[in-house]
C-alpha cells in the first residue's frame, strides 16, 4: 500500500531530496515558493510504498474539479511510487477533483530501469513536447586545467582571449545583486538579441525565495556590465541558469571567462555535476556549438511524461492550448 503525505518543511524537503541521485535543483522547496509568487499552488508529495521512498513536487492550478499539474525537476527515488492510478486517486481525494492531468519533464540522464519503471508505473510519453531532451553535464570532479584541456582548441583559446580581456570580474549569489541593476541590464540585452529573460518583478520573486541558490557571474568593460551568467544549484548538482552578453560582451569573449569562473565557484560549493540545460542542434545551433566546446558528456533526458485520467482533457491541452 502508498502512502502519501504532503511535506510542508523546507529543511526537511531540501535534506530528503538529496539522498537519492535523480534529485533536480529545480526541486528545491524554495522554487515551489517562487512559483507560488507567479500564481501557482504547489504540492510537495511524499510516496511510502512499503519502504520504497520517492518525492515529487508539483505546481498546479485548480479550476471546478479539473487539477492541472506540472512536475518540477524530477521524481527523487523510487519513481514506481507515483504509480498512475494511485497518484490520481490520492489527488483526487486531495484535492476534491475528478480529472487530472500532470506533465513532466524530467531532466535527470535517462537510464533504461528509470525509463521501464515510468512506463510500468503507466507514465507515457508526452504527446506533445514543449523542450528538447538533450543537455550536456560536465564533470565538475575534474581539476580547472582538466577541464580546460578537455575543451576544443578553440574554445581553449577564447578562454584565454577572455581572460586577457575581461578585467572586472564579480561572482556572488543573487541576494548580494541589486535586483534592479540586473533588471536594466536584461533590458538591453533583450533590445540586442529578443531572449527569454525575467523583468523586474520576476526577478524580485525569484530573490526572495532564491537569493543564495543562484550565484551570478558578471564582467564590466568600461564600468559597464557587458555579460552575466548564473547557476541554480542544490547540494552537490547546479545548472545553467541565465546566460547572455552584449555585443561588446561577444567581441571580447566575455561568456567563456564567465562560465569557467561559474566552474570554480561550483567547485569552491562542492558542487560535482553542472547540467548545461539543454542544447538543440538543430534549431540553436549557435548555442548547441558553444556548449559542444567544452568537450563534456553529452546526454538524453529522461524527458517529457504525462499522466492523466481523463484523454479528452489531456486532447485539450496538448492538442490546443501548448
Amino acid at each position: 500500500m502508498v502512502v502519501f503525505e504532503l511535506i510542508d518543511n523546507r529543511d526537511s524537503w531540501n535534506k530528503e531530496i538529496q539522498k537519492y541521485n535523480n534529485y533536480n535543483p529545480y526541486q528545491q522547496y524554495e522554487w515551489g515558493e517562487y512559483k507560488k509568487k507567479l500564481g501557482w499552488k504547489v504540492a510537495s508529495i511524499k510516496a511510502n510504498d512499503n519502504g520504497k521512498i520517492a518525492y515529487l513536487q508539483i505546481t498546479y492550478k485548480k479550476k471546478f474539479n479539473v487539477f492541472l499539474g506540472w512536475c518540477i525537476g524530477s521524481i527523487a527515488g523510487d519513481v514506481t511510487s507515483f504509480h498512475k492510478d494511485n497518484l490520481i486517486d490520492f489527488i483526487n481525494k486531495t484535492f476534491n477533483t475528478k480529472y487530472v492531468l500532470i506533465k513532466s519533464n524530467f531532466t535527470n540522464i535517462l537510464e533504461f530501469e528509470e525509463s521501464i519503471s515510468l512506463y510500468s508505473s503507466k507514465w507515457t510519453k508526452a504527446s506533445k513536447k514543449i523542450s528538447v531532451d538533450y543537455t550536456i553535464y560536465v564533470d565538475l570532479k575534474n581539476s580547472y586545467e582538466d577541464l580546460l584541456a578537455n575543451c576544443s582548441n578553440n574554445f581553449r583559446k577564447n578562454v584565454k582571449r577572455g581572460y586577457s580581456k575581461n578585467l572586472d570580474i564579480e561572482v556572488k549569489t543573487l541576494g548580494e545583486y541589486n535586483e534592479e541593476e540586473i533588471s536594466q541590464l536584461f533590458l538591453r540585452f533583450k533590445e540586442i538579441k529578443d531572449v527569454p529573460l525575467p523583468n523586474l518583478d520576476e526577478i524580485k520573486k525569484i530573490k526572495e525565495n532564491l537569493s543564495k541558490s543562484i550565484v551570478i557571474a558578471t564582467s564590466k568593460i568600461d564600468n559597464e556590465i557587458v555579460g552575466l551568467r548564473a547557476f541554480l544549484y542544490l547540494g552537490h548538482k547546479a545548472l545553467d541558469f541565465w546566460a547572455t552578453t552584449d555585443s561588446i560582451g561577444r567581441n571580447n569573449y566575455t561568456s567563456y571567462v564567465l562560465l569557467f569562473e561559474l566552474f570554480k565557484k561550483a567547485k569552491e560549493l562542492g558542487i560535482t555535476e553542472y547540467d548545461m540545460t539543454g542544447i538543440d542542434p538543430l534549431n540553436n545551433q549557435s548555442v548547441y556549438s558553444f556548449k559542444n566546446g567544452l568537450r563534456a558528456k553529452k546526454v538524453e533526458k529522461l524527458g517529457e511524461w504525462e499522466l492523466s485520467n481523463s484523454k479528452l482533457l489531456s486532447f485539450l491541452i496538448n492538442k490546443i492550448y501548448l
